[in-house]
């Protein structure tokens, strides 16, 4: 069989199902359920601006454990993929809810930092000066903020914001999720924070989990050994960027991380591309074949 019917044969619904028939499992992808339905609180609203915090609780300081270690993260922070956290914060835009640090909606305050508590899927809602001590945090750099990442002002009370991160749209803005005293917001927002609120910093949960092949994020999956190590791996397009990842096989039963390959090589093929090439309205996959430089393309089916 042609390399190009291969990959086009291959692609036919594979998702969960395909990935066990190769002995694969994928973690991390578990299905996000929508909170329940439920009427917002009846609470005063706290009066603030269109930016930045409008008040909080004061934190409480983490108690230690019995063993004089403090709490560690995956006591308040199970796990939840990128996606899933995105999906979450989109649940709380545009229904109505007003700031309130004495109010909750679904379980969690209705304030920034218990906004991203619930997009976290924490057991209880954090403030702005919590998430680090508490151990759910960890500081990372500009360039390593993803989906599901945050921008973090960790003073206590109305001095304190924190900013859900969804993707970039340049180098010096970024798509937002955030609640202040006028509401929730999906915003672009200049990086890190709008001047004159305070001193931000990215941060990751730590429970945070790359999207896994079975994340509905993912589409056109394939199979086959793309990396050369003689275990049979899977690839993906990712939907929301168009971006082409490979999930190498460990040979163990499990995948390993993901890896973005638009610039990588497999089976001969070189400067991989993906996009709507033919214009039917699905993700193809454009490539260049090493031995002859002709370029080939994979139609998306």
């Amino acid at each position: 069989m042609s390399r190009k019917a291969y990959l086009r044969t291959s692609a036919v619904a594979l998702g969960i199902a395909g990935s066990l028939s190769l002995g694969l499992v994928v973690q991390g992808g578990t299905a996000f359920a929508a909170e329940p339905a439920s009427a917002p609180a009846a609470v005063t609203p706290v009066a603030g601006g269109e930016y930045g915090g409008a008040g909080q609780p004061v934190g409480i300081p983490q108690a230690p454990a019995a063993d004089g270690s403090s709490a560690s993260a995956s006591v308040l922070a199970p796990a939840v993929t990128r996606s899933e956290a995105v999906r979450r914060a989109k649940t709380w835009v545009g229904i109505g809810l007003e700031y309130s640090w004495t109010g909750s909606h679904n379980g969690y305050r209705t304030d920034c930092s218990g906004y991203v508590s619930m997009a976290w899927k924490l057991g209880d809602s954090l403030t702005t000066d919590t998430f680090g001590p508490r151990g759910v945090t960890e500081h990372i750099s500009k360039g390593e903020l993803k989906a599901g990442d945050a921008l973090l002002n960790d003073n206590s009370g109305a001095n304190g914001h924190v900013v859900l991160f969804e993707k970039w749209t340049d180098s010096s803005h970024y798509m937002g999720y955030e609640f202040t005293g006028s509401g929730v917001h999906y915003r672009e927002i200049p990086y890190p924070y709008y001047s004159g609120y305070g001193t931000f910093v990215p941060v990751r949960n730590k429970s945070i989990r790359e999207d896994g092949p079975a994340d509905p994020g993912m589409t056109n999956l394939t199979a086959g050994d793309f990396n050369g190590n003689g275990k049979k791996d899977l690839v993906a397009v990712e939907v929301s960027t168009g971006k082409l990842w490979s999930y190498p096989g460990t040979g163990t039963g499990t995948l390993g991380s993901r890896v973005m390959i638009g610039n990588g090589g497999w089976n001969g093929m070189s400067n991989l591309a993906v996009g709507d090439l033919n214009r039917d309205g699905r993700d193809d996959i454009v490539a260049t074949e090493k031995s002859t430089g002709k370029l080939w393309l994979y139609p998306g089916t």
